[in-house]
């Protein structure tokens, strides 16, 4: 690895950086990803409404590149 496959993880645990040569991941903005939830089910309370309107959230993920993944 990384010759023949890649690696990619999913949120940047801190042992990811101590695996090996380092795991590539997604960072997630948990924090923002908690908030939003959040506020999506206070506001899905007050509607007290049959309708599930769908909610549509887009939060930026940060890609850090380590040693698992070589450039195609």
């Amino acid at each position: 690895m990384p010759e023949q496959l890649s690696v990619v993880g999913f949120g940047d645990e801190l042992a990811f950086s101590w695996w090996g040569p380092g795991l590539t991941t997604l960072d997630l903005p948990v924090s923002e990803l908690a908030t939003t939830c959040g506020l999506w089910f206070g506001h899905h309370l007050k509607q007290k409404s049959v309708n599930n309107v769908p909610y549509t959230s887009i939060s930026q993920a940060r890609l850090i590149v380590r040693a698992s993944t070589q450039a195609a």
